[in-house]
């Protein structure tokens, strides 16, 4: 029987379904009162050694429902998936959390890593919480009466309707004192985006209609509409043949100002709607969760398939790389539902126990007393049942008073904004205040703008936060203001450069400004403007999360006189040295997917409110990281901050641009069409041919110059990028089209036709995971830092490294057992042990330098920081693969020829790292110290470990429980008489060995 983790890679007939929801469902109920406890119980952990994460999913249709959805997905399945990929394995458990639990629950801190929740809660939870959207939700929505047409979105809207015989109601605006039905001020699709379509058009959700109910489900809000009950009826798209099925004549109900064309923005939404679109659920990481695991859960879901097991219990489609959340954070500061902090300049929701906590009035109004809200419908005469939350225009105008200088009744409020005195009188809020404020008022100001200045803008990074390699380390050099350089923030690896350039004068200047070519510096006066450009972009451009977007951690601003970006250290550098580096493959599969990440970044891009148009969009400003991730870099800078020069990368620039016209989302997308012959051609734009002769005959239409397109290009690609060339920038496909092309490509509609027959998707995916295999690899041989010099193409410098400390190990009669085996069968030994020492290094952080023959070669404190405890860490590692070694059969076939024995030596002190050769490269450690070790393995025992005098102190310093005997002088060649030491071995049955972090 195949297991849930194949099932949902391949899919499983839906009758499978039934008994595992059923587990699911036993399972909810007997635990809701333990998911309430410890949904909040603990707190988040940033170490790698946590073994379990939860995962909090928005229990919106009760907490049955939700485990019945998605304790498949989200507890067994990444449990099984995931959780394998990680020594030692992790557990994951999910949480059905209602509103108010799962709101706690991030607020707090604790308690919930990953969040699966309704788009507007997502959106609270970027802004509130820095939480980064990792997924998009593939809903699987009914389009037609037959419940077997479906179609897959990740997109959805709301819907305004009403009874069809009602002629006095054609559109929105007739809402005006009319009676309207939502689920809820919390629901997006049945409320929230009805309520945007109403702001848009000068009316407020709150005072508009005559009655406003919220019913709590779509169902009740269909039959009270169709029972002449309410006017206006909210619900979501997909609500239309959902009631079809269900027998509900939809012929007596029509649509309020539907959207004329559902695919005039290229979105491909198939349902009516009569508002716009929205992404769906989420799913969300939040802050202090490693990486990898993260990615992994990531990785895991997105190659789920859609017609699994798991999909058919959630009634879903699986997931997607996640949309734009940034529109919803405005539409929710547009209804009141979130709010700027000035003092931490971060985003609040609007969050309450009851619904009056929830209303936010607009300009000009004052929210009644929760009294007056509680009876306004009975005050008005209107009908609220019991089980609706209703409200007849809570907030009051301002100017409403008759006299304004007495209260409306003995326990009521003054609503013209004026303050009680007493128990049955008001005092205008000026005339009260006038005398006794003006002054401090002043004072408040003054001291308000002092606060102002020095407050710290959430992007903003001080300079002694960054700890930088000395020497810099570079990765490159960025446009006009120099290089790149390497360094440590908040424990993470980032890279920094200058947004603006250093001032003229090079006096006082560190190595770094001095990176920057002199050409390329500015005056005072033009470093203040493009300061203050930066700061203004920050705020604007900092809140952006995707995995398609180069992550900004921030920026230094100091003073007038420089400005720094922080970001994301992407290990492979731009997607224009990959594509030039003679050391790089790329295949089809490879291709298809960095280009559906530039796209897919592209669109979010153009889909963020307000709209973020990149700019200068080209090879060298997409990065790329170690699993071959392409992701946008200096998104939204460019356009103000590099200056016109030689460095502009115009060969990307559209024939609108090169003629003095505005840089747009076109414009962007032109570029993109650059990037795509780039990545077929692998050659630079309009190679071999003269830039200013280019350049003129791009921008007239009568030349219409554009890159060579080879012959053998396929026929995809081809009109990709002539649609992108289009010299009628109108014409040209939106970022959301582009990207859905690509996700429907295939490898041969990007790659270089092959002869030899086809390939099926499986093997393309395979040979994706190869490829990003032989990545780490090469993460595994040489030490990280240099790793992504060579894959940049670089050369390496050679390394001094003060105090390390060397392990050589060989087998015991090696030569003797050798020749009593097959040369398959001592491969096959060698494989077995060394894989096993392989292991132990892993586990215990020891670099593993090479191996030769039968010896094995390991450090410590050599591109890790372990001075602390490197000659410790050695000595476990020794006395660990020893016991390896006694366990590992020299030949699996006659156990009768018994069990590997190894001998060990062991010295520290300074070596020098080197990457030597060009074909073959070899990575190797030079000095007397090298020397030293293999002469002390040489000189040991039987499964002894033999240490210098040197090693020796430091073990004494670092691991007071290692017993070490003194052997006594010993001949060492070309050292002569050594003092060395044996490491006292535990007796049987006792674990001195520690796996180290």
């Amino acid at each position: 029987m195949p297991t849930m983790a194949q099932q949902a890679r391949t899919g499983t007939p839906l009758v499978a379904v039934v008994p595992l929801v059923l587990v699911c469902l036993l399972r909810g109920s007997m635990t809701f009162a333990e998911e309430d406890d410890l949904s909040l119980r603990g707190s988040r952990k940033t170490s790698a050694n946590r073994s379990v994460f939860s995962v909090g999913v928005l229990a919106h249709r009760g907490k049955a429902r939700a485990y019945m959805d998605w304790n498949l997905t989200f507890d067994e399945f990444l449990s099984a998936e995931v959780g394998s990929q990680f020594d030692p394995p992790l557990k994951f458990r999910m949480q059905a959390l209602d509103y108010a639990m799962l709101d706690l629950a991030w607020k707090s801190g604790g308690g919930t890593d990953f969040v699966v929740a309704d788009p507007s809660l997502c959106a609270c939870m970027e802004a509130e919480q820095s939480a980064r959207v990792l997924l998009t939700l593939r809903s699987s929505e009914q389009v037609g009466a037959n419940t077997s047409d479906r179609v897959e979105l990740s997109q959805y809207a709301g819907i305004i309707f009403a009874l069809t015989n009602r002629t006095d109601l054609q559109h929105i605006e007739d809402i005006e004192g009319r009676s309207v039905a939502a689920v809820s001020i919390s629901s997006l699709g049945s409320g929230q985006m009805q309520f945007m379509e109403m702001t848009k058009r000068g009316m407020h959700f709150l005072q508009s209609p005559a009655q406003l109910v919220f019913a709590g489900s779509q169902d009740i809000i269909v039959q009270g509409v169709m029972n002449g009950k309410w006017d206006f009826g909210f619900v979501r798209t997909g609500e239309i043949p959902l009631m079809r099925s269900k027998g509900f004549g939809w012929d007596k109900f029509k649509m309020i100002d539907p959207v004329g064309d559902p695919d005039s923005d290229g979105s491909n939404f198939r349902l009516p709607r009569s508002t716009d679109l929205y992404p769906e659920w989420c799913l969300s990481v939040l802050p202090g969760i490693p990486e990898a695991v993260a990615a992994a859960v990531q990785s895991t879901l997105l190659h789920m398939a859609h017609d699994s097991v798991l999909t058919k219990a959630s009634g879903t489609a699986g997931w997607r790389t996640s949309l734009s959340y940034l529109p919803l954070q405005g539409l929710r500061q547009e209804l009141g539902l979130q709010h700027l902090n000035l003092s931490t300049g971060r985003a609040v929701c609007q969050r309450g126990s009851t619904l009056y906590d929830l209303l936010s009035c607009p300009p000009g109004y004052t929210k009644k007393s929760r009294q007056d809200v509680t009876a306004g419908c009975a005050t008005a005469s209107l009908e609220c049942e019991a089980q609706h939350q209703c409200l007849f225009k809570p907030c009051a105008k301002l100017d409403d008073c008759a006299e304004p200088w007495k209260t409306q009744g003995p326990d009521q409020p003054c609503l013209c904004g004026g303050v009680k005195v007493g128990s049955s009188s008001c005092v205008g809020f000026f005339a009260f205040f006038a005398n006794v404020a003006l002054g401090s008022l002043g004072l408040g100001l003054l001291a308000s703008l002092w606060m102002h200045s020095r407050r710290r803008k959430p992007w903003q990074i001080n300079l002694a936060d960054l700890a930088f390699d000395d020497p810099l380390q570079l990765l490159g050099r960025s446009g006009c203001f120099g290089q790149v350089v390497k360094a440590r923030y908040n424990g993470v690896d980032v890279a920094v450069q200058y947004a603006v350039p250093p001032r003229v004068s090079s006096k006082g200047k560190t190595s770094f400004e001095r990176s920057v070519p002199a050409e390329h510096t500015l005056t005072s006066s033009g470093i203040r403007r493009m300061i203050s450009d930066v700061q203004s972009e920050m705020y604007r451009l900092y809140p952006l999360r995707h995995t398609c977007l180069t992550i900004l951690h921030g920026a230094v601003i100091s003073g007038t006189s420089s400005a720094l970006l922080v970001s994301e250290l992407m290990h492979y550098g731009s997607l224009y040295e990959l594509l030039h580096s003679s050391m790089t493959l790329l295949d089809g599969d490879m291709m298809l997917l960095m280009l559906r990440d530039i796209a897919q970044g592209l669109c979010f891009l153009h889909s963020s409110q307000p709209v973020v148009v990149h700019g200068e969009l080209s090879s060298n400003m997409i990065l790329v990281d170690r699993n071959f991730n392409a992701k946008l870099f200096d998104f939204g800078f460019s356009q103000k901050l590099t200056p016109c020069g030689p460095c502009s990368p115009k060969l990307w620039w559209s024939p609108e641009r090169l003629s003095g016209g505005c840089c747009a989302q076109e414009a962007d997308v032109f570029a993109f069409g650059i990037v795509v012959n780039e990545v077929i051609t692998r050659k630079d734009p309009y190679h071999d041919q003269d830039l200013d002769e280019v350049l003129l005959a791009v921008s007239r239409p009568d030349l219409n110059r554009r890159p060579v397109i080879p012959d053998w290009c396929p026929h995809f690609c081809q009109q990709l990028m002539q649609d992108c060339w289009l010299s009628d920038s109108s014409l040209r496909p939106f970022a959301r089209e582009l990207e859905c092309r690509l996700h429907t490509a295939e490898t041969r509609d990007v790659e270089q036709p092959q002869t030899g027959g086809s390939q099926t998707p499986t093997y393309q995916r395979s040979k994706v995971e190869r490829m990003r295999n032989w990545a780490n690899l090469i993460y595994d041989i040489f030490p990280p830092h240099m790793a992504d010099v060579l894959t940049r193409g670089e050369k390496i410098e050679p390394e001094h490294k003060a105090l390390v400390t060397i392990f050589f190990s060989d087998i015991i009669g090696f030569t003797e057992i050798a020749s009593g085996l097959e040369p398959i069968q001592i491969s096959s030994m060698l494989d077995n042990l060394y894989s096993e020492f392989d292991l132990l290094s892993r586990k215990m952080n020891v670099f593993k330098v090479e191996t030769i023959g039968d010896a094995y070669m390991a450090v410590t404190n050599l591109h890790a920081e372990q001075s602390e405890d490197h000659a410790k860490r050695i000595i476990e590692f020794a006395l660990a693969a020893i016991k390896v070694a006694n366990s590992t059969p020299i030949d699996v076939a006659d156990p009768s020829k018994g069990f590997i024995n190894i001998r060990v030596g062991v010295h520290s002190g300074p070596v020098v790292a080197n990457v030597v050769g060009s074909r073959n490269l070899r990575y190797c450690l030079f000095g007397d110290t090298v020397n030293v070790a293999a002469r002390m393995e040489s000189t040991s025992m039987r499964n002894q470990i033999h240490l210098s005098a040197r090693t020796a102190e430091l073990v004494a310093l670092q691991a007071l429980g290692i017993q070490l005997e003194p052997r006594g002088p010993v001949e060492i060649k070309g050292k002569g008489m050594m003092e060395t030491y044996w490491v006292q071995q535990p007796p049987a049955g006792v674990a001195r060995v520690q796996t180290l972090d």
